[in-house]
């Protein structure tokens, strides 16, 4: 009985922990993996084009941009017709800024991030939705190429 309530006890806290990374864990937002690329900004620009039409669209942007990936998104985003409000930082006192729409647009960040030594993810939260696709990176002489691994998903609502 003992070793079945120990079992048990053990497969709770193994599913507690495994869990508590599905959800989205606001406030970590950025390159993490630290590439630049024309190419994948391009992309980014374009999924976003493709459902928020760029001259009704407000951006607020709720993170630092000032990264290889982030600064030429937002310039692209500015030049395509974007109104795109700058990161003020935190409200004094805020952990995390909740993904919301705000006065002054939608709430608007990124994540690159590699998922393999071999793969990326680039990861648009605009509003209380996501845009996602997976890259596999091919090394092409001293550039790296990103190969799109299948469409972009959209996931809608909180």
């Amino acid at each position: 009985m003992r070793q079945y309530f120990y079992s048990i006890t053990f497969a709770a806290l193994l599913a507690v922990a495994v869990l508590s990374g599905c959800g989205d864990r606001p406030g970590n937002y950025g390159n993490f993996a630290e590439v630049d690329s024309v190419e994948l900004v391009r992309d980014a620009l374009a999924a976003m084009q493709a459902n928020y039409p760029p001259a009704k669209t407000r951006i607020a942007l709720i993170q630092d941009t000032s990264d290889a990936f982030g600064s030429p998104l937002v310039e692209s985003m500015r030049e395509a017709g974007y109104a795109v409000a700058e990161y003020a930082g935190p409200a004094k006192g805020d952990k995390y800024i909740a993904i919301v729409e705000k006065p002054d647009g939608l709430a608007f960040a990124y994540v690159l991030d590699r998922i393999g030594p071999d793969e990326l993810r680039v990861s648009l939260h605009i509003g209380t939705e996501t845009l996602s696709r997976m890259y596999r990176v091919r090394m092409s002489g001293d550039a790296p190429q990103f190969i799109p691994q299948g469409f972009w998903t959209h996931k809608q609502g909180g």
